[in-house]
């Protein structure tokens, strides 16, 4: 829906070139980069990445194949994330204002769906929030799971009971408190925020560790580029703290 929107509204191959090259026009730029970066950075995925290889029974002579689904992966979601920001640019930059509603959110899909455009944004929205909603708690059962040393297998009975727990007190949050959910998501992304700095140096500590990756351990120029994702991990934290700091001022 958003390619073809993108196809009706047309894009300004100009304006869409220069936008390739990073700029922060201003410090605000800088923290609204950080935020988008912790939507589409997620450490915790790189972590589970590995229980899915073994999950797949992969082995070493499987690392160029998983190389490439990686880089397949990765390229999918980079091309979904840019088309939708170049929807967002030809569709309703400059025609309205700021928006930060499903219903503001939903008019870049009008050239392409008309009146449907809302009930086609919020349809999509549903599935996205229902993935995330089934998927992390997977993924926190597994690594739960796993820490005690039992087995940590999708197909295990420990995982699918931790995350059937962990379903069941989202749900029981939801209908003890009936008012405004920000709150709620709030603390839940401060959990989320502050496991982001340990499992990125969990992450780079074990892939640096000779005795466990032995001749597959990082390079140094490996670990230069994790070194920059890690600064980017701690950029996200200090621009969540900071939100949260001018929420209560």
């Amino acid at each position: 829906s958003f390619f073809g929107t993108l196809i009706v509204v047309g894009v300004d191959a100009d304006q869409a070139v220069r936008g390739l090259l990073p700029g922060f026009p201003d410090t605000e730029a800088i923290f609204l980069g950080l935020g988008m970066a912790a939507t589409t950075f997620p450490v915790v995925a790189a972590v589970y990445q590995t229980y899915l290889m073994r999950e797949k029974q992969w082995g070493v002579e499987n690392l160029l194949d998983e190389s490439h689904e990686s880089f397949l992966g990765i390229l999918i979601l980079g091309t979904i994330a840019t088309v939708i920001l170049l929807t967002s640019a030809g569709a309703i930059h400059g025609v309205t204002d700021p928006v930060f509603s499903a219903q503001g959110m939903a008019l870049q899909l009008e050239p392409l769906a008309g009146p449907a455009a809302f009930y086609l944004f919020t349809i999509g929205f549903f599935f996205a929030s229902l993935s995330s909603m089934i998927v992390n708690p997977l993924i926190g059962a597994t690594l739960l799971v796993d820490g005690f040393g039992y087995d940590a297998s999708i197909n295990g009975r420990p995982v699918k009971i931790w995350t059937a727990f962990a379903l069941t007190i989202g749900l029981a949050v939801v209908l003890i408190f009936r008012e405004s959910p920000i709150e709620i998501l709030r603390v839940a992304q401060a959990m989320t925020v502050i496991a982001f700095p340990i499992l990125g140096f969990l992450v780079l500590a074990i892939a640096s560790d000779s005795e466990v990756m032995h001749e597959y351990k990082n390079s140094f120029r490996t670990n230069l580029l994790g070194a920059l994702g890690y600064l980017t991990i701690l950029g996200i934290v200090f621009n969540y703290l900071r939100s949260v700091i001018n929420t209560l001022h």
